[in-house]
C-alpha cells in the first residue's frame, strides 16, 4: 500500500484488471452467474476534474478529516439538492462497496486499499460475502484476488471450507446458514472469522445485529457503523449532530421521525401532510424497498399497506421493515436526463486511508420516473430498481454533466467534504447513537 497520507498514488485496480473484468462479463452468461457491466458510466467519467475535486476538498477540510479506530473503513453517502440549492443528506451506506467499479480507477483502487487496511494484521479467517445473483459480482471477485495475495492465503467455497483454511468467498445463502456466534465472535463451520466483507452478510445474522447494537462485535467489519446507516433516523441524527460543521458546506438537516409501530406510523404521517407531504422509509431497507411518499390523507392506508408488504416480500432477513423513518418531502431540484425532468441524487464514496478519509468520486443517478409523479418511482434513484442494472439512469461526473445538475465544482468540493464530516461523526459519536438504535 502507498505510504501515509499519500493518497491516490494507488493502481490496484489497473487497465489490465479492468480488461479482465469486462472479459469476465461478458463470458459470465455461460458460467451460470451472469453480470453486467458499468463500463459506460466509469468510460465518461472525468478523472482529472474528480481528482482536482477530491484534491479540494483535501484542502479545505484539513485535519477535520482525521479518525481513530476501526469503525469505519469505506461507505458512501447520498445527496439531494432542494430548489433553494441547500443540500440534503437522504442516505448513508456503511460499508457500501457496491457499484465502485463505476467511479474512476484511481478512487477505485482507493476503496479496494480501504479494505485491505481493514485486513491488516487479521490472523483468523475472512468471510466474503455477495448478494444472491449477484449482477456486479466481479468487484467481489476482483477484491477476492486482491486479498489472495495481501493475505497469503487460499480461498473457498463455502461447502469447501477445512479447518483453518483461510478465505470463505460465497453468496448470502451459501454463508449465512453456516454461521453460529459465540459470545461476541461469529464462526464459520466451527472455525473464528476474524473479518467480514460484504454489506448485508453481518444484517442478516439477527445475533450480529444484535451485537453490533452494542457496539461488541469482535470480528472486523468493513463498518462497525452499520446500525446507525442501516437506520435512516440515526443517520439524520447524525446530520444534526454535527449540523454546525455541516452547515459550513451547504447542508441543511431533514426533519424526521423514528417511528416503532404502524399506528405511529400513520399518526405521523397525517402530522407531515400539513407541511406538503412526507416521505416513509423501512428501516434497513436498499434499492428504494417500501419507499412511498404521501400527499394527501386518502393515500396514507394504500401505501402504507403497500409499502410493509413490499419490504416483507423482498426482505431475505425476516424484518418487518420497523422501525420506519418519516421524513419531510423534499422539493429536489431535477436534472434533464433521458429527455425528461427527474430527480436525482449524488452518490460520493469515502474510504480509510491511514487515519483519514479521504474523498473517492461518486456518480449522480436520476430517477426511474419523471419528477412531478406523486410514486416513489418519482423519487428511487436505484439503477437496479427493475431488478436489473439500468446504466443510462446514471450520471457519470464530468463538466457537462455538472452544469446539467446547475452545479459548480465548489458545490462538489463542499459535498465532499460534508460525506467525510458524517462518517466522522458517525464514528466520533456511534457508543451514544448506539443507545438510540
Amino acid at each position: 500500500m502507498p505510504p501515509a497520507n499519500r493518497f491516490y498514488e494507488t493502481d490496484l485496480v489497473n487497465q489490465k484488471d479492468i480488461a479482465d473484468v469486462e472479459s469476465l462479463i461478458r463470458f459470465s452468461q455461460y458460467l451460470g452467474q451472469e453480470m453486467e457491466t458499468v463500463k459506460g458510466i466509469r468510460k465518461n467519467q472525468d478523472t482529472d476534474l474528480s481528482l482536482d475535486l477530491a484534491r479540494g476538498c483535501l484542502k479545505k477540510i484539513g485535519d477535520r478529516n482525521k479518525v481513530k479506530g476501526d469503525r469505519f473503513f469505506l461507505g458512501s453517502v447520498d445527496f439531494m439538492i432542494d430548489l433553494d440549492g441547500s443540500f440534503r443528506i437522504i442516505e448513508a451506506n456503511g460499508g457500501s462497496s457496491r457499484g465502485i467499479s463505476s467511479i474512476p480507477s484511481v478512487f477505485w483502487s482507493c476503496c479496494y486499499e480501504a479494505i485491505l487496511e481493514m485486513l491488516e494484521g487479521c490472523t483468523d479467517n475472512v468471510l466474503i460475502g455477495h448478494p444472491n445473483n449477484d449482477v456486479l459480482m466481479y468487484e467481489k471477485i476482483l477484491l477476492l484476488e486482491l486479498i489472495v495475495d495481501f493475505l497469503d492465503e487460499e480461498f473457498y467455497h463455502p461447502k469447501d471450507f477445512k479447518e483453518d483454511s483461510g478465505i470463505i468467498f460465497g453468496s448470502y445463502k451459501d454463508i449465512i446458514s453456516n454461521i453460529d456466534v459465540r459470545e461476541n465472535t461469529p464462526y464459520f463451520n466451527d472455525e473464528k472469522i476474524g473479518g467480514i466483507i460484504g454489506d448485508g452478510v453481518a444484517r442478516r445474522i439477527p445475533a450480529l445485529v444484535d451485537l453490533g447494537k452494542k457496539g461488541k462485535i469482535s470480528s472486523s467489519l468493513a463498518n462497525h457503523v452499520f446500525p446507525i446507516t442501516d437506520d435512516k433516523s440515526l443517520t439524520y441524527r447524525t446530520v444534526d449532530i454535527a449540523s454546525n460543521e455541516l452547515k459550513e458546506y451547504g447542508v441543511d438537516p431533514i426533519e424526521y421521525s423514528r417511528v416503532e409501530t404502524k399506528d405511529q406510523l400513520i399518526k405521523k404521517i397525517r402530522e407531515y401532510l400539513g407541511t406538503g407531504g412526507t416521505v416513509i422509509k423501512p428501516h434497513g431497507g436498499s434499492g428504494g424497498r417500501g419507499i412511498q411518499i404521501i400527499e394527501n390523507e386518502e393515500e396514507i392506508e394504500s401505501k402504507v399497506e403497500d409499502s410493509l408488504l413490499s419490504f416483507i416480500e423482498s426482505s431475505d432477513t425476516g424484518d418487518d421493515g420497523f422501525p420506519y423513518t418519516v421524513s419531510e418531502k423534499i422539493d429536489s431540484r431535477p436534472v434533464k436526463w433521458m429527455g425528461e425532468e427527474r430527480n436525482f441524487d449524488l452518490r460520493l464514496y469515502v474510504a480509510l486511508n491511514n487515519g483519514r478519509l479521504i474523498p473517492c468520486g461518486g456518480l449522480a443517478r436520476s430517477a426511474l420516473a419523471p419528477k412531478g409523479e406523486s410514486s416513489r418511482e418519482s423519487v428511487v434513484v436505484n439503477l437496479s430498481g427493475h431488478g436489473s442494472l439500468q446504466i443510462e439512469r446514471g450520471i457519470p461526473i464530468n463538466q457537462e454533466n455538472l452544469n446539467r445538475m446547475g452545479l459548480d465544482r465548489e458545490d462538489l468540493v463542499n459535498l465532499m467534504c460534508a460525506s467525510i464530516v458524517l462518517f466522522r461523526s458517525m464514528v466520533e459519536n456511534l457508543d451514544e447513537l448506539l443507545k438510540e438504535v
